[in-house]
């Protein structure tokens, strides 16, 4: 279910952003305007970087020992066991 929401609102957070720097529809390669692109950069590079850095934030809070990984393992192995 997080799978679904997260590509529901990266597709409509990608169709806003095309909107907000009126994208051309059926764009052809080579043709789209120079001050669209530079729009589209201005504004995908800040959030693709700072979405970026979120995660790593994110990610660096997170602590676990190769020890903990493997007592997660066997635990997980023991219920999916025990599940049968």
């Amino acid at each position: 279910m997080l799978k679904q929401i997260v590509t529901g609102v990266g597709s409509m957070g990608t169709g806003l952003i095309l909107q907000f720097v009126h994208f051309p529809e059926k764009a052809v390669p080579g043709q789209v305007p120079k001050e669209v692109l530079t729009h589209l950069a201005s504004i995908y590079l800040p959030i693709n970087a700072s979405t970026s850095l979120i995660s790593i934030a994110i990610i660096s809070l997170f602590s676990i020992t190769r020890q903990d990984h493997e007592r997660n393992l066997a635990k997980a192995a023991s219920m999916s066991l025990n599940d049968s």
